[in-house]
């Protein structure tokens, strides 16, 4: 028997009675455990295995995936957000972009830290009536971006290669991976000055306590919002 702590990302039905579960553990990286009966009323796991919970799991080897076999709850994550939608659909779309783009069993300490940040952030009740939820989501998938390998260029023009100088007013084009230049940027490209880049780089480099107290003019949330927007509809 093996034992390994995790968090939930994702579980689908499996027969008739039986479900499999998608975890992104701190040991295997992303595994599928298989709930035999979990479907069941009567099931022992079934309460304990909620979306998003950090749970300790232990698990047998199947011919084909592991099973299931006792979980203990450490962090009851999808209790914390309950009755509150806004926060569900930011953890959601979290999980589904960590379930998207980590391939199987490939442990990563660094990763590992920065998805229990980040469904503990996504739990502190200051989240809901602050600015600085609105953040919290590009803020996660711009550093979870940047330990997977591919987070926006912000300091270059990504067409040019031309350093982004101070107060110079730019562009934001995602689908070339990050910021283009006045020279290069066309119609249909986000305008972007070099203070909201400034922000996206905090964003992608600074510590959630910094990035939660940002002071935005409503003209920079505005700009920051539409940014967070095309972050969020990429990586998702």
């Amino acid at each position: 028997m093996k034992n390994t702590e995790g968090i939930i990302l994702k579980k689908q039905e499996h027969r008739e009675a039986d479900l499999i579960y998608t975890v992104y553990s701190k040991e295997y990286g992303k595994i599928g455990l298989l709930a035999k009966g979990a479907r069941k009323i009567t099931a022992k796991l079934r309460p304990h295995m909620e979306l998003f919970n950090r749970v300790d799991c232990w698990f047998v080897e199947g011919r084909s995936i592991r099973i299931l076999t006792d979980v203990y709850v450490l962090q009851n994550v999808s209790r914390g957000l309950r009755e509150d939608s806004f926060r569900i659909s930011q953890v959601f779309q979290i999980a589904t972009f960590l379930d998207d783009n980590i391939h199987e069993e490939e442990k990563d300490a660094a990763l590992w830290a920065l998805v229990v940040q980040s469904f503990r952030a996504f739990t502190k009740r200051d989240l809901s009536d602050s600015y600085g939820a609105r953040l919290l989501l590009p803020y996660m998938f711009l550093r979870i971006s940047r330990v997977l390998g591919f987070a926006p260029e912000l300091y270059r023009c990504t067409l040019c290669v031309e350093e982004i100088g101070s107060g110079q007013q730019c562009f934001f084009r995602i689908q070339e991976g990050g910021v283009v230049c006045n020279t290069c940027g066309s119609a249909g490209d986000i305008e972007i000055d070099t203070h909201t880049i400034a922000v996206l780089r905090m964003l992608l480099e600074e510590k959630w306590e910094q990035v939660k107290r940002l002071e935005l003019s409503r003209g920079e949330r505005a700009v920051l919002d539409t940014v967070s927007r095309e972050l969020t509809l990429y990586f998702s």
